[in-house]
């Protein structure tokens, strides 16, 4: 498997691998960077799921030390290169390749050098996984065919603290590859404190090597006023463990797909803010499914409206039909089990033999 260096991207083939390993009886090997792997390293792998270092050209170093390896905290600037780095991978990747012989590469969409490296000299057979939604990519082709500062036992024991006769928790996170301006932030900020019957969990994230001090970026006094029902993260939070926390009734998000498919798992309706790439057609679609409403933006200058912001999620956390909606999506996904997965599976066999 070759994933692109992105949370986003790692945790859908990361979950892939240990289905198919525990459901399907494959060996899988997983390549990606030394900093995307040490991540790894650190949960309970399957044992048929094995773990493979793919390195950057040396030439990318002085501009991309290997800790920037990631999409994590990697200045917007830098991802450009990033991208032309891992791109000069494929023949470090075919030598990896002619070393373990696999019989299948599924590998990113935004890898398209994959497969040709793969098939090139070996004859191995490629499958593409998209991690994006359908419904964004539907569109497209029509046209062109981490550890934060506060622990997880923090965040869930605030969490267990809020009592069924608390206000209502909603969990704020714009993903890990897009970071607020000072002045967006102050928004997000004017947002979560229009609403005193409001609990909330925001998650704040700074470029590498960017001023990293929450209370430069947030309005003065902000966190005094907000103390003790509102917390803020720097750097990450466990998302899929808030979000299936009974307290949490809201998701403010930027619409990752890979989100969005929590969100809705979850049973947890969405306050939508896309920020860029595929995440204007997820809010779209999260609109048109009714589990969610988009925030609009000042039509002035296309940016953030706090007070905006904080009238969607008043009006989402009002509405019982969106909530009846998101639950009744997330029982019908909860409930269709391995029934695709083994169908994929034979379909991934098929190509082998």
């Amino acid at each position: 498997m070759l994933p692109w260096l992105a949370h986003g991207h790692i945790s859908p083939f990361f979950e892939l691998a240990k289905r198919l390993t525990a459901h399907c009886s494959f060996q899988i090997y997983l390549c990606l960077t030394p900093v995307n792997l040490d991540h790894l390293k650190n949960k309970t792998l399957p044992p048929f799921i094995q773990l493979v270092d793919l390195h950057l050209p040396s030439s990318f170093h002085k501009t991309l030390p290997p800790n920037s390896h990631t999409t994590k905290n990697l200045p917007p600037h830098l991802m450009p290169t990033l991208k032309s780095a891992f791109d000069q991978t494929e023949p470090a990747f075919s030598q990896i390749l002619n070393s373990l012989r696999p019989d299948l590469l599924i590998y990113d969409f935004l890898m398209p050098w994959a497969p040709r490296a793969a098939a090139r000299e070996l004859g191995i057979k490629s499958v593409v996984f998209i991690t994006g939604g359908a419904a964004c990519h539907s569109f497209v082709t029509h046209y062109i065919e981490p550890e934060g500062k506060t622990g997880d036992s923090d965040i869930i024991n605030w969490l267990d603290q809020r009592d069924h006769s608390s206000p209502p928790v909603v969990f704020v996170s714009f993903g890990t590859e897009y970071f607020l301006s000072r002045e967006e932030m102050m928004e997000v900020a004017k947002g979560l404190e229009r609403n005193k019957d409001l609990n909330f969990i925001w998650v704040v994230r700074f470029p590498e090597g960017a001023e990293k001090e929450k209370n430069f970026s947030l309005p003065e006094g902000f966190l005094e006023r907000v103390e003790g029902r509102g917390l803020v993260v720097e750097g990450w939070a466990p998302q899929a463990k808030i979000l299936q926390h009974e307290r949490v009734s809201g998701f403010v998000s930027h619409c990752g797909w890979s989100s969005v498919l929590e969100g809705i798992v979850y049973g947890v309706r969405i306050v939508a803010m896309p920020m860029q790439l595929d995440q204007p057609w997820d809010a779209k679609l999260v609109e048109e499914i009714g589990v969610g409403k988009e925030v609009r933006r000042r039509k002035s200058d296309g940016g953030i409206d706090g007070e905006e912001m904080g009238k969607v999620i008043d009006e989402v956390l009002r509405n019982e039909e969106m909530k009846g909606r998101v639950r009744e999506l997330s029982e019908k996904l909860q409930g269709k089990g391995d029934a695709e997965l083994v169908a994929a599976a034979d379909r991934l066999w098929s190509l082998i033999f």
